[in-house]
């Protein structure tokens, strides 16, 4: 009774430690950390841990892509001590579907066992003697495995069905960090290209922002700036010249008799006559100063650094550049000018810049109005000016609503 007693608590004994070593195998297999790896590194240090269990010399992955399996990866025992055993070696080589122990694992989606590989017919992948298992690696709800686990040792007959369901358990584990990995990776694919579209959904978003802001602020006519930016910078010119007490000049000018243009040319051709007067005046500006299209055919300049006798200079090379230039339009040709208006900071003015700004406009509008009541191309400065100027010319019916300036 002692011997068969005896035999029970070794076979307990060494079950018990066959659990142990299979726990162990498995806890280590499920913490590996999938997220961020690179399979190739997963799965050699998955390897690793496989044939750390005392009865697996040997194991390899072979994954399945376009209908192939593709070694992945193997570990041997005899690499870690040094030692060499062909004959066991295993996972070297494609393997195509349900070729050897290996193919027919993957093409049957189920576990396959050789208890001697020298009795198998040679297939790729598998060790030329010994023992060896290959189970199909799940891919998750899908009937096709990702690719097969193979567990070797070089002796015959040493793996039970206890190895069999440790081989199908680890097996999972594989599919299951495979899964993981190529989803996080994918997943960090996914986040890198959204972020990426956002990056450049918000660069966009910022050049429109910029694109619409600029058009907020030039005259979609001319090019030039616009009356409303013409004021907000305009005020940051004249504050700019309080503080250092620069002389500083504006000038309104306005093309004459415009409305025989548009009459005999027609409104197409009037938009394109503002366009070019606005490119000469543009060609004819120094940096720093501002010119904006102020409405209609009247259009504002303010000149920095400027005294009224250099805005009256100014203002007539203007006069003049304009009236010599052939304006055409098909096969007719013609001239027109314009009527400038100067006003000058002088001391008396006020210290806010927006009131400064609103009094230049203002005189240098009194001055062109009375341009345009005694004869047209020609500078006016509102210093200058008569006491009480003319009324306009009622015969030229260009002038705006009000009659506030004959064109």
């Amino acid at each position: 009774m002692r011997e068969p007693l005896r035999d029970a608590v070794r076979d307990l004994q060494e079950g018990v430690l066959n659990l142990l070593d299979a726990l162990t195998v498995l806890g280590a297999a499920w913490a590996l950390p999938a997220e961020g790896q690179e399979e190739k590194n997963l799965l050699h240090a998955l390897l690793d841990i496989v044939v750390g269990h005392p009865d697996v010399h040997g194991a390899a992955v072979h994954l399945l892509r376009e209908g192939v399996l593709e070694p992945a990866g193997s570990r041997e025992v005899t690499e870690l001590i040094g030692a060499a055993h062909p004959e066991t070696a295993t996972g070297a080589g494609r393997v195509e579907l349900g070729s050897g122990v290996i193919g027919r694992a993957a093409a049957t989606a189920a576990l396959q066992h050789c208890r001697d590989c020298a009795q198998e017919p040679p297939g790729p992948g598998q060790p030329a003697g010994g023992s060896l298992i290959a189970a199909p690696i799940p891919a998750g709800g899908d009937d096709t495995p990702l690719g097969v686990l193979s567990l070797t040792h070089p002796d015959p007959g040493e793996f039970t069905r206890w190895h069999e369901r440790l081989a199908a358990v680890l097996a999972g584990a594989v599919g299951q960090l495979l899964r993981t990995s190529r989803y996080s990776r994918d997943l960090e694919t996914q986040v890198r290209e959204r972020t990426r579209a956002l990056t450049d959904a918000l660069a966009e978003s910022q050049r429109l922002r910029e694109r619409f802001e600029e058009w907020a602020l030039v005259d979609e006519l001319t090019g030039l700036r616009n009356r409303r930016f013409f004021f907000s910078e305009g005020e940051v010119l004249v504050q700019r010249a309080l503080r250092y007490g620069d002389p500083l000049s504006l000038i309104m000018l306005d093309l004459d008799h415009f409305k025989e243009i548009n009459d005999t040319w027609g409104h197409g051709p009037g938009d394109a006559v503002l366009r070019e007067i606005a490119r000469l005046l543009e060609a004819g500006m120094r940096r720093g100063d501002l010119l904006a299209r102020f409405g209609g055919e009247e259009f504002v300049l303010l000149l920095s650094h400027t005294d009224c006798e250099g805005a009256k200079r100014f203002g007539q090379r203007l006069c003049e550049k304009v009236a010599a230039h052939t304006l055409r339009h098909q096969e007719q040709e013609r001239r027109t000018t314009i009527t400038v208006g100067v006003a000058c900071r002088d001391s008396g003015y006020p210290e806010d810049p927006a009131a400064v700004l609103d009094r230049l406009i203002r005189e240098a509008d009194d001055a062109l109005y009375f341009g345009k009541a005694h004869g047209r191309n020609c500078v006016h400065a509102y210093p200058d000016l008569a006491p009480s100027p003319p009324p306009p010319d009622d015969g030229d019916p260009s002038g705006p609503p009000g009659g506030r300036s004959p064109k």
